[in-house]
């Protein structure tokens, strides 16, 4: 974010649409086991934002997390 309100007033948003999904993510466990259009979704914004995702939600209680294999996070855990 920039530093004062006159460089953020200069700022443009860019927005993308992007395919939804229909298919229920809780219980899923692996990164393998999501949505393509999920997948893709993802992809985008690890690529946009130039981070690596290292945990992803997939569902409201605490253990519906995946956290993908190689990342940084599961080499911590």
């Amino acid at each position: 974010m920039p530093p004062d309100t006159e460089t953020l007033a200069e700022i443009e948003p860019e927005y993308h649409t992007m395919p939804g999904w229909q298919t229920p993510t809780p219980g899923i466990r692996d990164v393998k086991g999501l949505p393509l259009a999920a997948r893709d979704y993802l992809n985008f914004i690890s690529d946009q934002l130039q981070v690596e995702i290292g945990m992803i939600s997939t569902g409201p209680e605490r253990d519906a997390t995946i956290v993908p294999r190689g990342t940084k996070l599961a080499s911590w855990l």
